[in-house]
């Protein structure tokens, strides 16, 4: 895992509240062999029985008592390791494997959403303005960090949040589509893959899977 971003995510008001949901970065995100990719789910999954992150203001301000469990469950650089991500991160690793010979370690990946969802559960149904407008400023400081080349959307919802809603110009005086031309930043969505849309098709009768792969083979390798 790459950690040379830390000392900029360390500067991020929310991941000094709650670093264990830092992005991941993999030892290989930048790299002479292709272009710097980042993938990006939409929120972390608490026990169904877990009511710790209800209250809205409680969770963003950090007042919190997690157990260990919940905190492992959104610890996004562990979450493979605790297999809490496989049905996310598996069907997208297996297209890197391959497609591409790759893996995780290749690329970034962290949840757009600040605020977990229950087991089983979308946050769209939990989901209100001030997550909304939390995750637009906190995930444009990240692109500032990263710098991503290419995005990958893996959530429909957290694309309309950030593409189409007024969430991003209310967050940052600017729209997603302005910062992404500033910075050269190329774009798609998915549909989530843990929801069994990997394999489904999108648009035109395309599998979410061959969009993701297609945008790959067309930007990713240098």
């Amino acid at each position: 895992m790459n950690t040379t971003f830390d000392a900029a995510f360390d500067t991020i008001p929310f991941y000094q509240k709650h670093p264990y949901m830092k992005p991941f970065v993999g030892d290989r995100y930048e790299s002479e062999s292709h272009n710097k990719l980042l993938i990006v789910g939409e929120s972390h999954y608490l026990p169904a029985s877990s009511t710790v992150h209800l209250n809205i203001d409680n969770w963003y301000e950090g007042n919190l008592n997690l157990t260990e469990l919940e905190t492992k469950c959104c610890n996004t650089r562990l979450s493979r390791l605790n297999k809490f991500g496989k049905c996310f991160e598996y069907p997208i690793e297996k297209d890197l494997s391959t497609h591409f010979k790759a893996d995780f370690n290749d690329v970034a990946s962290l949840n757009y959403f600040l605020r977990p969802s229950n087991q089983g559960r979308s946050f769209k149904q939990i989901c209100n303005i001030k997550d909304r407008i939390n995750s637009a400023k906190n995930f444009n400081q990240i692109v500032q960090i990263l710098k991503p080349d290419l995005i990958v959307f893996a959530s429909r919802f957290v694309y309309d949040c950030v593409a189409w809603k007024d969430d991003y110009r209310l967050a940052c005086n600017e729209k997603f589509e302005d910062v992404a031309k500033r910075m050269n930043v190329k774009s798609i969505w998915t549909k989530h893959p843990s929801r069994g849309g990997w394999h489904k098709p999108v648009i035109g009768g395309t599998k979410s899977n061959q969009i993701f792969v297609e945008f790959l083979e067309e930007n990713w390798m240098k």
